[in-house]
């Protein structure tokens, strides 16, 4: 009993990273980049025949106007395939979700429950719809995971908000434990050096040669 309750009262972890999300609907938006590519196009070709080549400064907006939008269409898939950079930071009370949206403060002792859904772009996975459940209200994520060999939910920092929610215990070879145990005992090793050497002696004419 007294074990379970000294588990129970271990400090979370505290720790600062980042993440991406995904665009609402972003199949479609994909999807009418392609399209409107493709028809701006056509607009240009078409452009071609009716004006012919570029020899008058008609022709030459007819011909060159219609490649711009395409240019940008095509430039937008690869930018909504990145998605969108996120923000966190998971203190002793609460973890600081910073997103385009603004800010999420999800504290530990409301949450109940976290959901993980994966999610699928063009039949490969995408990532996973995330929803945080509190008493207050729930709040979604749509995570998109960085490589196809961290693509389970302990490699999201929301497998962390488990973590100090008490929801979970950590595993043995927990890579997000792992990582917080190893930054904790590096910054008190740095406490620990740091203590040590205000207790070295200064150096005077005296002691200038004394072997510590």
């Amino acid at each position: 009993m007294e074990l379970n309750k000294s588990e129970n009262e271990k400090k979370p972890s505290v720790r600062r990273g980042s993440f991406r999300v995904g665009y609402n609907n972003e199949g479609r938006l994909v999807v009418f980049c392609a399209v409107g590519a493709v028809l701006c196009l056509c607009m240009f070709i078409v452009g071609l025949i009716i004006f012919g080549a570029p020899d008058s400064f008609t022709s030459f907006m007819g011909g060159v106007f219609w490649i711009i939008p395409a240019a940008l269409c095509v430039l937008m898939i690869p930018v909504i395939f990145y998605g969108r950079n996120c923000t966190y930071h998971a203190g002793e009370q609460e973890m600081e979700v910073i997103t385009p949206r603004g800010s999420d403060y999800l504290y530990y002792s409301d949450i109940s429950e976290v959901i993980y859904k994966q999610t699928m772009l063009f039949g490969k996975p995408r990532g996973y719809f995330v929803t945080v459940v509190t008493g207050v209200r729930d709040y979604t994520y749509l995570y998109i995971i960085n490589s196809s060999e961290l693509n389970d939910p302990k490699h999201t920092p929301f497998y962390l908000l488990e973590l100090n929610a008490g929801l979970k215990r950590p595993e043995p070879d927990d890579p997000e434990r792992s990582a917080a145990v190893m930054a904790q005992f590096a910054l008190m090793q740095e406490k620990q050096e740091d203590r040590i050497s205000r207790k070295r002696k200064k150096k005077t004419w005296e002691n200038l040669f004394d072997d510590e």
